[in-house]
């Protein structure tokens, strides 16, 4: 998600500790042979999923209604 977003840890990591203590997330340490540190999993519980579809849906609209109010450039 920090490459994705290219936001830095000390902003993502507090994030999603706070949507997990709101109920949209539930995390689990990964299991695996693999080498390296521990990963911590994050999934969408379905409060989540219905928040995030609604906060996407929202930012959608203000993204057309900016387009469409954006005056045109000569």
């Amino acid at each position: 998600m920090i490459k994705l977003t290219g936001r830095p840890s000390g902003s993502v990591y507090p994030l999603l500790e706070r949507l997990e203590r709101n109920g949209w997330l539930t995390s689990r340490w990964e299991e695996t042979e693999r080498r390296g540190p521990r990963r911590r999993m994050y999934e969408l519980t379905v409060d989540g999923a219905v928040a995030a579809r609604r906060v996407c849906a929202q930012a959608a609209t203000r993204k057309a209604r900016q387009r469409l109010t954006r005056p045109r450039e000569a």
